[in-house]
């Protein structure tokens, strides 16, 4: 740790003169992420005073109590818009926490760590991403539908503006990205279509009655095309968003491992990656869960966990809308285990992971861009108390921290 202060004021110096390298930018704002929030004040304070034996200034410095809520800003990197920061400028002491700020403002993408014994205190820092080529970038928009009659359209090829027109649907890019799915009126009620993504992949949609869905990595949506004729039919498997267009005629049902959903109009989160674990997360409206066992009426901000045998599980949860994150560009691990953040690395990144260590079952928590390139994220690991290697395009996953005594 002693290594780390010294690193972490050299750094903050060369950031404030300008001399510091892309890289060295990375291990600056790395080291923002680990170092307690305690020991950051006191290096603050240790940085100014060497400069002040430096260099002799008749300006004004700030007020112990304007420190201290510049700093906690710095630490909080609240959300505003980035501001250009001029690193040739000459430094005065009473700058330096406006330079600092100015750092941890920068448009680069975000990754979170936070300690599990303080939750409630989380550090955001930000991590460059002008590292030199990684050998895997992380997943993109990547589908595959297939029509009824076997044809195979990959969805990523539609450029904004174009469409492809079938039999009975059509598929147009709109400006904003966005893929619309539209039946025809030849439509037959029974007619189904279905939409992959493979590992590495990713999609967002709208079906033809105007709700929106979001693919993750590794997942299917099996949808019917009469949706203006009959009830709304779709199944899933892997993990979607649901964001549903009411009306009040058509019940939207998703169907799963699990059992089923039934909605009016509503937005929820179906996770079945994990078959012991079915996570359902409802945000708004309502809706009707169905399983071997028994039927709930889950009300908003509610988690239920299906288990294989449909026993199932409810709790309230204040943070529900971070089962969206994935949604948002973000890993987020909550109580995972090293098996758990392989089984998301292996579908983001399109790699086999494998997991050595003897404490593979320890908890971990954290959340990460997942905008990173793998060279990256096998850096950011190591915060979560992992080493990761990549050889052979195989990830092997090292569980270096020991269980919680």
């Amino acid at each position: 740790m002693q290594d780390d202060n010294k690193t972490f004021i050299q750094l903050l110096k060369k950031q404030i003169n300008g001399t510091l390298s892309d890289d060295e930018l990375f291990l600056l704002n790395t080291l923002l992420a680990v170092i307690p929030e305690t020991e950051q004040r006191a290096l603050f304070d240790k940085l100014i005073d060497e400069h002040l034996d430096a260099v002799e200034t008749n300006d004004q410095y700030l007020s112990k109590e304007e420190e201290e809520a510049i700093i906690q800003r710095i630490i909080e990197n609240e959300d505003k818009d980035p501001k250009p920061c001029n690193q040739r400028n000459q430094w005065f002491p009473y700058k330096w926490f406006a330079a600092a700020a100015c750092l941890l403002v920068l448009g680069y993408s975000t990754i979170t760590l936070w300690n599990r014994n303080a939750a409630s205190t989380e550090k955001v820092v930000s991590a460059s991403l002008n590292a030199p080529n990684a050998s895997l970038n992380p997943a993109g928009e990547k589908a595959i539908l297939t029509t009824e009659d076997g044809s195979l359209i990959a969805l990523d090829s539609i450029k904004v503006g174009e469409d492809v027109l079938g039999s009975n649907f059509k598929i147009v890019r709109m400006p904003s990205g966005e893929l619309h799915y539209q039946s025809l009126s030849n439509v037959t009620a029974d007619a189904k279509h279905m939409i992959n993504t493979p590992k590495g992949g990713i999609v967002n949609f709208v079906l033809p009655d105007g709700s929106k869905v979001w693919l993750n990595a590794a997942s299917s949506l099996t949808f019917n095309l009469g949706m203006q004729q009959a009830d709304r039919l779709v199944e899933v498997t892997g993990e979607a968003y649901f964001e549903v267009a009411k009306r009040k005629a058509q019940k939207f049902i998703v169907k799963s491992l699990f059992g089923e959903i039934e909605v009016l109009g509503t937005k929820f989160n179906v996770n079945t990656y994990v078959r012991q674990q079915n996570k359902i997360a409802l945000l708004e409206g309502s809706i009707r869960l169905k399983t071997a066992k028994a039927a709930v009426r889950m009300i908003p901000s509610q988690l239920a966990v299906v288990g294989a045998n449909g026993k199932t599980e409810l709790a309230h949860r204040t943070d529900i809308a971070d089962v969206l994150l994935w949604k948002d560009g973000f890993f987020n691990f909550q109580d995972a285990d090293a098996y758990q953040v392989a089984d998301e690395l292996s579908r983001w990144y399109k790699v086999d992971v494998a997991v050595t260590g003897s404490n593979s079952n320890h908890e971990i928590n954290g959340k990460i861009s997942r905008d990173l390139e793998l060279s990256k994220m096998l850096e950011m690991l190591g915060y979560l108390g992992l080493e990761g290697k990549y050889k052979s395009n195989k990830l092997i996953i090292n569980v270096k921290m020991k269980p919680p005594m």
